[in-house]
């Protein structure tokens, strides 16, 4: 029965293109990696900036609407345009435009909490018009007996939600790190496999076809100079270079039996 042996190119060939396709293989998956990497990266840390932002801007436009109603305490004052100068429109895009960025559950739990507080808020600054009729004195004391609580409450929702969105800016900092350490492993491992496969590739082109070479010439070297019998073998099984170490053998046993007649 025939054994299949591979010959020596064929052997050069297969090592090549096992080592060649391990490194493709590793730049695919790196690349790939890479580039999800960079959207994910993108997209939460754009969320994120986004919550915080926003969250401020809810800040800014609660205090100008608190910060009008105070002002507008005078003793001078007899009418309160609420809807001209509190609208709550302003407030309300703003924090639609903050729900679509939100990365974690918390989020969204405290942002219902500041839409309730802020609720609650324009219920209590609906009934200024009423309170400005009864003069500064009913006026001073609705705001600070009754609305800056409700006030003071609705942002501390806001403060509690922004703080919530900067330490998740944080959480993901620290998450995409372990994500950028994991996308460079395929790197690594395809490096250290890349050496080990280099290694066994330039071992077994030692042992199949440099050192052959070296031993088949020193058999001729021997027989050439000392006229000694040509007696190199190989240990693995047949290929190309035993072949040609069988040819030079039948060769010089040839010469040999030629030289003995003469």
């Amino acid at each position: 029965m025939k054994h299949f042996v591979l010959g020596i190119k064929s052997k050069v060939f297969l090592g090549s293109m096992v080592i060649g396709l391990i490194l493709l293989l590793s730049c695919v998956i790196s690349f790939v990696e890479f580039e999800r990497l960079s959207k994910y990266v993108s997209s939460v840390l754009a969320d994120n900036i986004a919550c915080v932002n926003t969250s401020r801007n809810l800040m800014n436009i609660s205090e100008a609407y608190n910060t009008y109603i105070l002002e507008q305490i005078g003793e001078n004052q007899t009418i309160m345009d609420v809807p001209h100068f509190v609208d709550n429109k302003e407030f309300v895009k703003s924090f639609e435009d903050l729900k679509h960025h939100f990365t974690m559950k918390e989020e969204k739990v405290m942002a219902d909490s500041v839409m309730f507080a802020f609720v609650a808020y324009m219920h209590v600054v609906n009934e200024a018009p009423q309170v400005w009729l009864q003069g500064y004195s009913q006026r001073r004391d609705w705001y600070f007996n009754r609305l800056q609580g409700v006030y003071d409450k609705l942002r501390d929702y806001i403060q509690k939600l922004t703080l919530i969105s900067q330490n998740g800016l944080a959480e993901n900092y620290y998450s995409l790190n372990d994500r950028f350490y994991r996308s460079i492993t395929p790197i690594i491992v395809a490096a250290l496999v890349g050496i080990i496969l280099v290694l066994l590739f330039n071992y077994f082109l030692n042992l199949y076809l440099i050192k052959p070479v070296i031993k088949i010439n020193k058999g001729l070297k021997s027989y050439k100079e000392y006229n000694k019998g040509y007696d190199v073998k190989f240990d693995f099984g047949r290929d190309q270079m035993e072949e040609l170490n069988g040819n030079i053998k039948e060769i010089i046993e040839e010469n040999r039996n030629l030289k003995k007649k003469l």
